[in-house]
């Protein structure tokens, strides 16, 4: 039978839409989705197992010979201080000791120095020189001689001063108050000598 109107056209076809294929397919398509999703992580998180099994002994194997090396230091440090402070505590024992020995051997220098340069003076006085009084003293390192003496002559004094200059450091030799003294002689003279030596350091 003909779909005809009482015009002679032809009646409308009328389509129908099937609303519950098209949210089932939908459905079906959000569910594959989900499951590719949870597939993936599922993968993802096995992988991550897989590496944190095989990484993670050797790992914490190495934590824990670190940690031991580390104890191992720390025990050796403590011995090293201990150490320290022990070696610390001898010198403080043996420095005063050190600094006497040091100070007699200065001393014992400085006093054959000392004495080697008046055994110098003394030796430079002729039969033509008499001393009178003589003094040395010690100042910050250097020898000071001082003497009262008697000559036959000016030219015995000259001699001698002329000998004490020759001396090793001398700093400096010194006369004054040169007087005629007739009680040596008849060309006798009197005059105060004076000389500085800077001792060796």
């Amino acid at each position: 039978m003909l779909d005809v109107s009482s015009h002679g056209r032809v009646a409308p076809k009328t389509k129908t839409i099937n609303v519950n294929a098209n949210l089932l397919s939908q459905r079906l398509a959000e569910r594959e989705h989900i499951r590719e999703w949870i597939r993936k992580r599922l993968i993802f998180i096995g992988l991550c197992m897989v590496v944190a099994v095989i990484a993670l002994p050797p790992l914490h194997r190495a934590q824990r010979k670190a940690l031991a090396n580390a104890a191992q230091l720390k025990k050796k440090e403590a011995a090293i201080a201990q150490q320290v402070i022990d070696l610390q505590k001898q010198q403080d024992t043996v420095k005063p000791a050190v600094a006497s020995e040091h100070l007699l051997r200065s001393i014992g220098k400085n006093s054959r120095e000392f004495l080697g340069h008046v055994f110098l003076l003394l030796d430079n006085v002729s039969p033509a020189i008499s001393l009178s009084t003589f003094k040395a003293n010690m100042n910050s390192g250097t020898l000071e001689l001082g003497t009262q003496a008697d000559a036959i002559n000016y030219q015995a004094a000259q001699v001698f001063v002329a000998e004490c200059e020759r001396t090793p450091r001398q700093q400096g030799t010194y006369v004054s108050s040169m007087r005629s003294n007739s009680t040596v002689g008849d060309e006798g003279v009197s005059f105060d000598f004076s000389q500085r030596v800077k001792l060796a350091p």
